[in-house]
């Protein structure tokens, strides 16, 4: 289940995204768990997020982080996005990395970049 989108910014968020009168902190909390009260196994957010989706989901949800920037890449709509080793290190499941490497000048060496990076944090 999808929390907050990587692409919105505060700004956007703070003009009209949320219903409520809540930062996007407390917006992923209320839609992780509606999402886990609903069944979902999966939770979708900014790495920004991982701890509170793994305080909702708990250990055997998956967590899965959007955003992710690419060194080299062309700056895309992400707006809250975090590096690799960011996001590896925050906890997340699954990393979406296929814009940057699409969008990278050389993707085998923007994959081979991301392969250390993980490396790197996992030891």
């Amino acid at each position: 289940a999808v929390t907050v989108l990587t692409s919105l910014t505060l700004e956007a968020w703070r003009a009209g995204a949320s219903p409520q009168e809540e930062d996007v902190t407390e917006a992923v909390r209320r839609l992780a768990a509606l999402a886990v009260e609903a069944g979902a196994h999966g939770l979708v957010g900014s790495a920004r997020e991982t701890q509170v989706l793994r305080e909702v989901g708990g250990r055997g949800t998956f967590v899965v982080t959007p955003g992710i920037a690419v060194p080299g890449a062309i700056v895309s709509d992400q707006a809250r996005t975090v590096t690799v080793e960011q996001a590896a290190a925050s906890g997340a499941d699954i990393l979406v990395v296929g814009r940057g490497v699409r969008s990278s000048p050389d993707p085998r060496a923007a994959l081979m970049m991301i392969q250390d990076a993980l490396q790197e944090v996992g030891s």
